[in-house]
Parts: structure tokens; sequence; C-alpha cells
């Protein structure tokens, strides 16, 4: 059996010093709640991204007066999303089947947390530039299961005027969809 010289037990030392110095000095990973508005639509499309742990969100909201001044309200909601991407500066969450939706009306809710199939929201965000993005697509059968025409048509006026927001309903409301790009910086 050979002896450790001087020099062998000075590399091993060294190896094992910084081995340790690396595995205390990990970096935490991005964590909190994140929310963002795109600067020219403030108070009417939101962003948030919520990250605990373990648990991941994606939120949508829209709001905004419909032709007879009445506050309509959407949501959509991505609670278990389909993939998550973390580090210690950028956080990304998507959710590529099924999203939530809720519609209120003058802050009556109409719809709460219905899952909306062919729906797909994502969004990240970014600490150092303290921006963050997302994205929602949604196309849903029969929306007259959901809400009676004089809601919908409500829901037509209030989301007309956002230009962040595309929403389509045919004329006996069997097909619609949704769409909408929400990108801003950090609101604290």
């Amino acid at each position: 059996m050979q002896k450790p010289t001087l020099v062998r037990v000075a590399v091993m030392l060294l190896l094992s010093s910084s081995l340790a110095s690396r595995a205390g000095a990990a970096t935490p990973l991005l964590e909190g709640e994140f929310l963002w508005e795109p600067a020219d639509e403030v108070d009417h499309v939101s962003c948030l991204l919520l990250v605990d742990g373990g648990s991941f969100e994606a939120r949508l909201d829209l709001q905004n007066l419909d032709a007879s001044k009445l506050v309509v309200g959407l949501s959509f909601d991505a609670v278990q999303p389909t993939s998550v991407s973390r580090g210690e500066d950028k956080v990304s969450v998507k959710e590529s089947r099924f999203v939530s939706m809720s519609v209120s009306v003058d802050h009556v809710p109409l719809v709460m947390g219905n899952r909306v199939a062919n729906c797909a929201l994502g969004a990240s965000f970014t600490s150092s530039t303290s921006k963050g993005t997302s994205a929602l697509s949604c196309k849903g059968d029969d929306l007259s299961l959901l809400l009676n025409d004089d809601q919908i048509a409500s829901v037509q006026s209030a989301l007309a005027s956002l230009k962040h927001v595309k929403f389509k309903v045919d004329s006996d409301h069997h097909k619609w969809s949704i769409s909408s790009q929400c990108s801003g910086t950090f609101v604290p």
C-alpha cells in the first residue's frame, strides 16, 4: 500500500474543499407572485404567475366595461400546468389542454372555474428584466350552455375594445374562441 504524499493529500483537501463550497453555494430558484400588465391596457388586462415551492399557477384576467357600463370580467387559470421550467432568474408555466374559465358581470359570478378543453395558457417571468409575457388560446363548443344571449353580448361588447384580446362567437353561439397576448413590466 502506497503512503499518501504531501502533494496527494493537498490535492485531496483542495478537491473536497471545492466540492463542499459548491454544494453550500446553491443558488435559490425564482419564487413568488409576479403580476404584470400591458402598459397600454393597465387595469383591463393583467397577468399573474404564482410560484410557491412546488406549486405553480398562471392566470390571465380581462376586465372592461360593456356597452351598458357594466364591469365584465373573465379569468383564465392554469392551476395544474402540463410543463414548468424554473431557474434562478426565469420561470415558465404552460398548460396546453385544459384551462379553468370564470366569467362575471358587474362583479356577479356567472361561471366559476369551468374547465375548458382545447385551451392553452402559458406565462413566463424574468426577474433580471422584471418583464413577463403570457399567451392564451382557447376554442370552445356551445357557449350558450354557460351564458345566455344577453351575457354573451355583454362579454363581446366589453372585450371588443381591448386590442390585446380577440374574442369570436358564431351567430348561434355554438363555436367560440378567445386569444390574448400579455406582455409587460412587473407591477409591485
